[in-house]
């Protein structure tokens, strides 16, 4: 059986939010996932704060997230710049911060 995948043809990074996190930690192959991927995986601050915060919910995403982000071959962080700051403050009226700064910094 051969598998083909469409992140051959791409040549970006993986912007995760929040919700694509947790459902990776809770396949509890989050790293090995990870490192199979051909390109870099970067979580927002912002999201990466709404998984820690999410932590109180018994969930061991939190733990996850700081394991993946002390290996920054296998995720690293970024943060909004001006732009991406005003597209953030726009979209955070209709979705929720983690949404918005996803979608800011990939545009």
């Amino acid at each position: 059986m051969s598998y083909s995948s469409c992140l051959a043809e791409c040549d970006t990074d993986l912007l995760l939010d929040a919700s694509v996190f947790i459902n990776l930690s809770a396949s509890g192959a989050a790293s090995a996932i990870l490192q199979a991927l051909p390109h870099r995986a970067l979580i927002v601050d912002v999201a990466a704060s709404e998984v820690r915060v999410d932590s109180k919910t018994g969930r061991s995403d939190s733990d996850t997230l700081q394991e993946l982000l002390a290996s920054p071959a296998t995720l690293d962080t970024v943060t909004l710049d001006a732009n991406g700051l005003v597209l953030f403050e726009n979209l955070v009226l209709e979705l929720d911060d983690g949404e918005s700064a996803t979608i800011a910094a990939a545009d």
